[in-house]
C-alpha cells in the first residue's frame, strides 16, 4: 500500500474525520498530527516488530508472521486506529498485540485524513512527512490539526 492509499479508499474509509479536521481549520489539524506522531512515536518504541500478527486479510489458517518496515508501519497505524483502550493495553502489553487480527488496509487513514484536511483548508499540499512517515515522497500532502484525538 502506498502512504496516501487511493483517494477512492480513503473516502470510504474516514469521511467523517476529514470532514470534522477540515471543518476545525489549521490548528486543530496541527493538533491532531501531533497527537498521531506521538502515539506513532511511542508504538515505534515497543519493540512490536518480532511479534507475530494476524490481519484480517490472510488467508485462512495462515501462520502470523513478525512484521518489518510498511507492513509494521500499518501494524501502528492499526494499534491507534482501534481506539484509547486497545492503545494504551498494547502499550501496557506489547505481546498482546499477537492476541488480534489487525485490519492494515486502514491503517493509514488517519494520516491522509490530516493530508487531506490540511489540502482543503489551506488549498497548499502538506509540506512534511505525513504522521507515521518519516520521508517526504513528491505527491505527497498532509496537514497537521488539534482537538480531536485519534484513538
Amino acid at each position: 500500500m502506498s502512504q496516501l492509499g487511493s483517494e477512492a479508499y480513503f473516502l470510504a474509509a474516514a469521511p467523517q474525520l476529514l470532514e470534522a479536521l477540515t471543518r476545525e481549520g489549521g490548528v486543530r489539524i496541527e493538533a491532531f498530527a501531533g497527537i498521531l506522531m506521538e502515539k506513532l512515536r511511542r508504538l515505534e518504541s515497543e519493540h512490536l516488530a518480532g511479534i507475530p500478527v494476524r490481519d484480517v486479510h490472510d488467508p485462512p489458517g495462515a501462520a502470523p508472521v513478525p512484521l518489518s518496515g510498511d507492513a509494521l508501519k500499518n501494524l501502528h497505524f492499526a494499534v491507534v486506529a482501534a481506539g484509547r483502550t486497545r492503545f494504551l493495553r498494547i502499550l501496557r502489553h506489547s505481546r498482546e498485540v499477537a492476541d488480534h487480527i489487525w485490519d492494515f488496509a486502514e491503517s493509514d487513514a488517519f494520516a491522509v485524513a490530516v493530508s487531506r484536511a490540511h489540502e482543503h483548508t489551506t488549498g497548499e499540499p502538506w509540506q512534511g512527512p505525513l504522521p507515521g512517515f518519516h520521508t517526504v515522497e513528491a505527491d505527497d500532502t498532509v496537514s497537521a490539526a488539534a482537538g480531536i484525538s485519534p484513538g
